[in-house]
């Protein structure tokens, strides 16, 4: 028997699909999945900014739930408008952080860049999205893209291989870093400090991996775990470890940039002022 509150086969105006309030009540019997979704808008190129769901047996609330936060995915004027601040307030580095982001077509990336170039021909743009081909490297060069950063996470293929997923190689990473660096970018690497099964002994193999490959940039900060990940139940890495290899950093490697990275702010309410000092 049909329930009294479902979907009708008559056939309904968009404006009805759209926008009439539809009540859809579970029967008192079985289980339902009720889900819900906000969206940045009802045009093409709008997005899903939050999805949650509820289960219901037998006409109640289990308490089993589900609930989640979208970031949609920034337009060609949303990242111009604010290159365009960034530039007025005085910032003369502009960088394009996505990391692997599989859906931006190396056009739209060059693109992206091309504009940046042409209206703030004396910023230097910072492309952090992860591995690519050397041939979608080239592209971006050529764009006009000045510095790559790309964390080579740890210089032990065992330890990469115990916190990267399996499609994920330790020797295609090394290969991206030197892609990066002979084709001309200004080419950055560095490590989370106290990632889950680190040791000293990998630390030490990292500084002689960055001083060795003498980078530009190193970007490092420490391991801040997430409830939503594999590592949730890992340990947290601290602003003391980082400060201190931020210091052995900048006496190995004097003239390489080094930054305070938002890891450190966000574990320490003056975590970057720690980091510059």
């Amino acid at each position: 028997m049909k329930h009294p509150n479902s979907f009708s086969n008559e056939k309904s105006t968009k404006d009805e699909i759209l926008y009439k309030p539809l009540y859809l009540i579970p029967p008192k019997k079985g289980r339902y999945i009720v889900l819900d979704t906000e969206t940045t808008g009802l045009k093409k190129n709008d997005h899903v900014v939050e999805l949650g769901a509820n289960e219901i047996l037998d006409g109640k609330l289990t308490g089993a739930q589900f609930h989640i936060y979208i970031k949609p995915r920034l337009q060609m004027e949303e990242i111009l408008d604010c290159a365009d601040k960034g530039y007025k307030l005085g910032f003369r580095t502009i960088v394009l952080q996505g990391g692997e982001d599989y859906k931006s077509d190396d056009e739209s990336i060059c693109e992206v860049i091309r504009k940046i170039k042409k209206a703030h021909s004396d910023v230097a743009v910072t492309l952090s999205i992860g591995e690519k081909s050397r041939e979608s490297y080239e592209k971006y060069y050529n764009a006009g893209a000045d510095r790559y950063l790309l964390r080579h996470e740890t210089a032990v293929k065992e330890h990469y291989e115990k916190i990267h997923p399996r499609e994920m190689s330790f020797d295609n990473r090394i290969r991206c870093l030197n892609d990066l660096k002979s084709i001309g970018f200004q080419t950055g690497c560095g490590i989370m400090v106290g990632s889950p099964y680190q040791t000293w002994d990998d630390i030490i193999s990292d500084l002689f991996f960055m001083k060795d490959f003498k980078p530009h940039m190193i970007g490092i900060g420490p391991f801040i775990p997430h409830k939503d990940t594999p590592f949730a139940d890992k340990k947290q890495g601290t602003v003391e470890d980082t400060l201190h290899l931020l210091a052995v950093i900048r006496l190995m490697i004097p003239r390489v940039l080094l930054p305070a990275t938002t890891a450190l702010g966000t574990i320490n309410p003056r975590g970057r002022e720690l980091g510059i000092l």
